[in-house]
């Protein structure tokens, strides 16, 4: 049992860690408002939007 909760403790870290290499080496190329760097002056055009 003590395996088991140490695999559910672990499963988390490890699910963000792939998920932000993901994200980190396949970035969106659209502005959108549910992935990226979002913020006023990232979002005001599309140079900003790739160069940040």
């Amino acid at each position: 049992m003590e395996i088991f909760f140490w695999f559910i403790d672990l499963l988390l870290p490890v699910t963000m860690i792939i998920l932000g290499k993901i994200i980190g080496n396949n970035p969106p190329k659209e502005i959108n408002n549910v992935c990226g760097y979002r913020t006023t002056s990232s979002m005001e055009s599309k140079e900003a939007w790739v160069l940040k």
